[in-house]
């Protein structure tokens, strides 16, 4: 693979200068403002669904992080200020390897509930942590 040359900057000077100085026709202007509309319009919805993603990521950690302690065991459930408590504490562990058999989720898991991986999208797991709460196990990968 060759490296990009950069553009000497005399000669972005020279076609920037070429550019401001060009009278384009009126139908290429009109042509040229609607499809950077467009783009602005398509960058605007990419930024949206990322966002809308993210919060659905966000939630869907938060039910498997909560799923944990749903799972039937013995002794009182822990309450909400407990597992606040354990899920914002720092990581104490790298992050789990992906699984070999699936990697759609990690080589991390409480009984049958398996952690995600999301890995098609832009995130990666940086640590994880478990502690007892309350007699219940309580698993966090961050």
């Amino acid at each position: 693979m060759e490296m990009e040359i950069p553009t000497p900057p005399e000669d972005v000077a020279r076609l920037r200068a070429a550019i401001e100085g060009a009278n384009p026709p009126a139908a290429l202007r009109l042509r040229v403002a609607g499809q950077i509309a467009v783009a602005r319009k398509q960058r605007a919805r990419r930024r949206r669904r990322r966002r809308s993603i993210g919060g659905l990521m966000a939630a869907a950690a938060l039910a498997a992080s909560v799923a944990v302690f749903v799972l039937p065991q013995s002794g009182r459930p822990p309450s909400v200020a407990q597992v606040v408590q354990v899920a914002d504490a720092a990581s104490r562990a790298p992050a789990p390897p992906l699984d070999r058999t699936d990697p759609r989720r990690l080589a991390a898991h409480v009984d049958d509930v398996w952690f995600p991986s999301w890995r098609a999208l832009p995130w990666r797991a940086v640590g994880r942590s478990s502690e007892t709460i309350a007699g219940r196990l309580a698993a966090t990968v961050r």
